[in-house]
């Protein structure tokens, strides 16, 4: 597979649902200092070099509803849109 630019994959994950994509460099962590190291994205995945943050929209009420049950609804629903 082709390596996509970041234009690809902002442009794929809208059409997924994103409504905003992001993109920072790895080292950013690490020199921001802000995170526990076990969470940096090297610790998680030794080698990356560009964390993409996606932000999709959530649907209201979600102060009444768990965050894990939120979490797998909208995850099955990305995933159904991703094989159509």
């Amino acid at each position: 597979m082709a390596a996509m630019t970041k234009e690809e994959i902002a442009e794929y994950a809208r059409r997924l649902g994103a409504a905003i994509v992001g993109f920072a460099p790895a080292s950013r962590w690490k020199e921001m200092g802000d995170l526990h190291p076990d969470f940096h994205p090297r610790s998680i995945w030794p080698g990356v070099r560009t964390v993409i943050s996606i932000c999709a929209p959530s649907l209201l009420p979600i102060v009444e509803t768990k965050v894990s049950d939120l979490y797998r609804a909208q995850l099955r629903e990305l995933s159904a849109r991703r094989h159509r």
